[in-house]
C-alpha cells in the first residue's frame, strides 16, 4: 500500500494530527538510543524508517489498526520512549510506527492494594511523582527514568537502581491489557498470586511487542520509605568487595540498591568502589547499616566520605552525561563503546572478570569499568574503542558471550534482545526453545505483522 493510501486508511481510525508520512517526522524514529552509544556493531544495519507514525489515544484505535495492518499485511512496530539500547523499537521492515507517548495517564491509584493501574506511555519520572503524594513510589529506577515509559519497561523487562529489594519490571506486574496481532483483546487479572494454569502475562514480559501490544498495565506500588541511608566503600581490589557482597546476602541482607565497582585500567591491582543504598523503616535501615559496616570491616572496606557518595546516586540518570564528562566530549563523540550485562551463578563470577580482562587485552580493548550491581551473579562490563577498532571489538564482543554460555549464564540481564542481540538468542534457548517461542509467535500473529524481525524469525 502506497504511503498516502495507508495514510487515508488510517486518519480514518484516529485524528489527522495524530498521523504522519513527512519525512522528518519518519527519520526522528529510525533507532533508539543505542545505535549512539551501545548496538556499535549494527549502526549502519539497523536505522530504519517507518512508512508511518501513528499516535493513537486508546485501545479501540489500535484495535482498528491492527485489524488493518492484518489485512493489508502491513508490519506494526510499537514505540514508546525510545530509550531502549539494543533496537527493539526500530521499525526494521517499515510500515506502520505506534508511538504509545499519547497513552500515558494514570487510571487508577490503590492504595490498599498498594498498586497502580496505568496506560503504557507514562512517564516513569511522572508517575514516581504522583505516587509520592500518596506516599508510595515506583519501585523501577532505570537511568533512563526520565525519558522512560512503563510499556517500554515491562516489553524489554528492564532492570533499575534499586532492583535489588524491588526486582525488575516484570516482577511487578500483576495484570495487562493486550491487544493481540490479530486485533483481539485480552485483559488478564490484576492480582498478586494465582494458581489457574499459565501466566499470560509472561508471554508479554521481556518479549518486546512481539506476541500483543500492551495498552494497560497494573503495577506495584511500594510504601515511601522512612529513611534512606546512601553508604559507599573502598575495598583493595574487586575480589575483596565481592566476598563482602556474597557474605551480605548470605546474611539476608537485601539492600534496595547495589553496585560494586572496579575502574580501569590504573594498576595491577586496582580499588573496587562500592555503593549500597537501604530504605524503608528507620530501625530497620540502621540495623542494615550497622551490620554492612561490620562485614565491610571485616574484608578491609574504608567508608568513603557521605558527601562524594550521595552525588554519585544523585547523578545516576545522567549515565551519558557522566561518561562524556570523564572522557572528555571531544573522545566520547570520537570513540565508540558499548556494555555487557550477564547474569552468572554466583561461584564464576570472579573467574569471568579475569577471562573477560584477559580477552580483552588480547584484542587490545580499553575497559572502562567492571562490576556487579543489583546480585552477585549480575556482572557488567563496559569498553571503549577507536572506530578503527571495530573489527576488534565484535571479536571481543563475541568471544566474552561464549565466555558467558560456558558458564552456564545469561547474555544479557538489563535491556533486552531488539536486533542487536537477537543471534544469541538460539545459543541462549536452544533449537527446542525457540522452536516454541516460534510456535506462540505462528498461533498468536500468523501474518507475521507486529514487530517482525524481533528476537525469532517466522516464515
Amino acid at each position: 500500500m502506497e504511503k498516502t493510501d495507508l495514510f487515508n486508511e488510517i486518519v480514518r481510525i484516529v485524528p489527522i494530527e495524530n498521523a504522519s508520512i513527512k519525512d522528518f517526522i519518519l527519520y526522528s524514529y529510525r533507532k533508539d538510543w543505542g545505535v549512539i552509544y551501545r548496538s556499535f556493531e549494527f549502526k549502519k544495519t539497523i536505522e530504519h524508517s517507518p512508512d508511518i507514525v501513528v499516535k493513537p489515544e486508546n485501545t479501540e484505535q489500535i484495535v482498528k489498526i491492527f485489524k488493518l495492518a492484518n489485512k493489508q499485511k502491513i508490519p506494526i512496530t510499537p514505540y514508546s520512549g525510545g530509550t531502549g539500547l539494543l533496537g527493539a523499537a526500530i521499525p526494521h521492515y517499515g510500515g506502520i510506527l505506534l508511538d504509545m507517548k499519547s497513552m500515558n495517564k494514570i487510571l487508577e491509584i490503590n492504595e490498599d492494594d498498594m498498586s497502580v493501574r496505568v496506560q503504557p506511555g507514562i512517564n516513569l519520572e511522572f508517575l514516581n511523582n504522583e505516587l509520592k503524594k500518596k506516599n508510595l513510589i515506583l519501585g523501577h529506577d532505570p537511568w533512563s527514568r526520565p525519558s522512560a515509559t512503563v510499556g517500554g519497561c515491562i516489553s524489554t523487562n528492564s532492570v533499575g537502581y534499586r532492583a535489588t529489594k524491588y526486582k525488575s519490571m516484570g516482577e511487578q506486574v500483576l495484570g495487562l491489557e493486550v491487544v493481540l496481532p490479530t486485533g483481539n483483546l485480552i485483559r488478564t487479572r490484576a492480582i498478586h498470586k494465582s494458581s489457574m494454569g499459565l501466566d499470560l502475562n509472561r508471554l508479554f514480559i521481556g518479549t518486546e511487542g512481539i506476541f500483543g501490544v500492551i495498552t494497560e498495565a497494573v503495577i506495584k506500588a511500594f510504601p515511601l520509605y522512612e529513611k534512606r541511608n546512601i553508604l559507599g566503600f573502598t575495598f583493595e581490589n574487586f575480589n575483596k568487595g565481592f566476598e563482602t557482597v556474597v557474605n551480605l546476602f548470605k546474611k539476608g541482607l537485601y539492600p534496595a540498591s547495589l553496585e560494586l565497582e572496579e575502574e580501569l585500567p590504573r594498576t595491577s591491582n586496582t580499588p573496587a568502589t562500592l555503593q549500597i543504598v537501604f530504605e524503608g523503616i528507620e530501625e530497620i535501615v540502621d540495623l542494615q547499616t550497622k551490620m554492612l559496616k561490620g562485614l565491610c570491616e571485616k574484608n578491609g572496606g574504608r567508608e568513603n566520605r557521605a558527601r562524594s557518595v550521595k552525588k554519585k546516586w544523585e547523578e545516576r540518570h545522567i549515565g551519558f552525561q557522566k561518561l562524556a564528562k570523564r572522557l572528555g566530549l571531544d573522545n566520547y563523540v570520537k570513540y565508540h563503546g558499548w556494555d555487557l550485562n550477564v547474569g552468572l551463578p554466583v561461584p564464576f563470577v570472579k573467574e569471568f572478570r579475569s577471562k573477560s580482562l584477559e580477552i580483552c587485552r588480547k584484542y587490545n580493548i580499553n575497559v572502562l569499568y567492571v562490576g556487579i550491581w543489583d546480585h552477585p551473579g549480575d556482572f557488567f562490563i563496559g569498553i571503549m574503542f577507536t572506530p578503527e577498532q571495530g573489527e576488534s571489538a565484535i571479536k571481543a564482543h563475541r568471544e566474552l558471550v561464549e565466555e558467558v554460555h560456558k558458564f552456564g549464564g545469561t547474555m544479557e540481564t538489563v535491556h533486552g534482545v531488539g536486533l542487536a542481540f537477537k543471534r544469541y538468542m538460539e545459543k541462549e534457548h536452544g533449537i527446542w526453545g525457540i522452536d516454541i517461542m516460534k510456535k506462540i509467535k505462528q498461533a498468536l500473529d500468523p501474518n507475521n505483522i507486529l514487530n517482525p524481525g524481533k528476537q525469532i524469525d517466522i516464515k
